[in-house]
């Protein structure tokens, strides 16, 4: 464990200083932006949103590529890469190094590609599916994600906890807070599979490396427009947009249940997908199993003039017991009680003009809970056992905007989260990432700020400004320096 803390501490503080130095006095050969530099998003926690279709334009977003079709050479390589629009997304690209593996081929994914980490979290399947055109069948790819942060945080005196008790109420430390690897496999032209692995509680003594993705989908667009996936994915809820190159708003926080064993079925044409996810939940309050079900729309297209937009639409039959902060409010020992189920709504909405984007979310839950005897009333008093809660939502605003800066392109967000009626349910608190502490008040409501570059392809160094305010008419401050290696 002192290795891993000790390697991700050099490692940073060394990357840091020479490749920002580099990205200043190297390159300047030129402003001009790539179309595919231009489309990068500098963090896989900003929006999450659709794959454009095959014959429309998309705005910028993390959520995969423009599907074009390859040769089937034995490199897999096209010789052809169109370049994109601001409102195209960079596709997939593959490394030249092949080796053969049984009767199929392993491939890398090719710096300045798209990397399966940027695809988007709650319409994963269907940007798997359309990255897969671009690898031949039977075919290893490969890919995964860094992360570290150098972190400073203020809580003002709030109560903020985490597994080893009360967090200071100030503090900095560098932290490696992401190792994942992905590998997808095209069994052939219609069988696709995908895992992802995590190591889960970094610098830990509870430390471990777990399957935080792993699920086999059956499509293939060129003949069917359906598409069916069975395994542990995000559901397809929302898009949970917003957010720096760290922290996350309050939707995303409070509403976005972490993955989950499913099986859905889904139809994608023209811009227009739509998903029906049926998963169970066993971890209710009641102890009983619930047959739970998700169903969203989703639609995206381009007017003329570089305008771009994006919108969509979802229902939740029952949150109690799932792993969010509001669902496991739920659970055995949780804050919350409902004898009925608590069904919940999302809608989402993204405008993209060339490189400015404006996004907007909002979430509630159609039924209000009643607190129990395990409230925290920590550092004062916000809610009382008995007491009823009022109908749980949410909503998120945000912008973001890129430019060239020195041959690479800088980006700018700022997004504004809120919450109703959350009062004493715990939440996820950006500060000391590890081990992951929580606002044990709750949050009402957070602004951040931040501001990152592409020092090469797949490095993008970010600073980032967070304030969250509590239930408990306190707030928190934390500042982070975030580095994302994608490979």
């Amino acid at each position: 464990m002192k290795f891993s803390r000790y390697f991700g501490q050099a490692f940073f503080l060394s990357f840091f200083s020479v490749t920002f130095l580099s990205s200043v006095f190297l390159y300047q050969d030129g402003f001009a932006l790539t179309n595919d530099q231009a489309n990068r998003n500098p963090h896989k926690k900003n929006a999450q949103s659709l794959l454009a279709t095959t014959d429309k334009k998309s705005a910028k977003t993390d959520s995969g590529s423009t599907i074009q079709s390859i040769p089937s050479s034995i490199s897999g390589v096209s010789q052809t890469n169109s370049k994109n629009t601001n409102h195209e997304i960079s596709r997939v690209n593959l490394s030249p190094r092949v080796r053969r593996i049984d009767e199929g081929y392993l491939r890398l994914v090719k710096p300045g590609g798209t990397y399966f980490e940027e695809l988007p979290s709650t319409t994963f399947e269907l940007a798997l599916l359309n990255e897969r055109n671009n690898f031949p069948d039977q075919t290893l790819a490969l890919g995964g994600y860094l992360e570290f942060d150098n972190q400073y945080w203020n809580t003002h005196g709030d109560v903020i906890t985490g597994p080893n008790g009360t967090l200071p109420k100030k503090g900095y430390g560098i932290y490696t807070t992401t190792i994942d690897v992905d590998a997808m496999a095209n069994i052939n032209s219609w069988t696709t599979f995908f895992a992802k692995v995590e190591q889960e509680n970094i610098d830990t003594p509870e430390a471990k490396m777990i399957f935080r993705k792993a699920l086999v989908t059956f499509g293939n667009f060129d003949k069917s427009p359906f598409f069916l996936t069975a395994g542990k994915t995000f559901l397809p809820l929302g898009v949970f947009g917003g957010g720096g190159v760290w922290s996350v708003p309050m939707t995303r926080a409070v509403f976005r249940a972490s993955e989950v064993p499913q099986v859905l079925l889904g139809y994608f044409k023209n811009g227009f997908n739509s998903n029906l996810s049926v998963f169970s939940n066993d971890s209710a309050a009641d102890s009983q199993k619930l047959l739970d079900y998700v169903y969203s729309i989703y639609y995206t297209g381009a007017a003329p003039g570089g305008v771009g937009y994006k919108f969509g639409a979802g229902y939740l039959n029952d949150l109690r017991g799932l792993p969010s902060a509001i669902g496991s409010a739920y659970q055995s020992g949780g804050e919350l009680s409902a004898s009925k189920r608590v069904p919940a709504y999302d809608l989402n909405a993204e405008v993209s003009y060339f490189n400015i984007d404006l996004t907007a979310e909002f979430l509630s839950a159609l039924r209000q809970g009643t607190y129990n005897n395990a409230v925290s009333n920590t550092g004062q008093i916000v809610v009382s056992p008995g007491q009823s809660q009022g109908v749980p939502s949410a909503w998120e605003l945000g912008a973001d905007y890129t430019h060239s800066w020195y041959g690479r392109p800088m980006y700018y967000s700022l997004s504004y989260s809120r919450t109703y009626h959350m009062a004493g349910i715990p939440m996820g608190w950006t500060s000391q990432p590890i081990p992951g502490p929580s606002a044990v008040n709750g949050i009402k409501f957070a602004w951040i700020a931040s501001i990152a570059r592409a020092i090469t392809d797949n490095f993008i160094l970010g600073a980032e400004w967070q304030r969250g305010y509590t239930y408990a008419s306190r707030h928190g401050d934390a500042y982070t320096i975030d580095l994302s290696v994608y490979f």
